[in-house]
């Protein structure tokens, strides 16, 4: 269910269509911040870099909602791209 879902909000992301991509967003950063699981953080920082490309922060936002609001998870692994990007997010917002 959960392969079908991100694959469609995917799919309407680069169509335009912002709905599905959000509520994906939310349940990475929600379902993350509740239990822990390397492959769909993974999954998570790979469909936030692809929104950026898109031109678009909210899953940035939502990822640096997780780092921020999270009282368990500390010193998480975050790729090159969205490092920098958290970087420049941070000075604007």
């Amino acid at each position: 269910m959960y392969a079908e879902f991100r694959k469609l909000a995917v799919e309407d992301a680069n169509a335009g269509y912002r709905y599905g991509i959000e509520s994906l967003f939310r349940f990475y950063s929600y379902g993350l911040e509740k239990r822990f699981r390397p492959q769909l953080y993974k999954e998570f920082q790979d469909e936030v870099v692809a929104d950026i490309k898109r031109g678009y922060t909210f899953g940035l936002e939502k990822f640096q909602a997780l780092l921020n609001f999270s009282k368990t998870l500390t010193q998480l692994e975050i790729v090159p791209f969205l490092a920098k990007e958290l970087t420049k997010f941070n000075r604007v917002a």
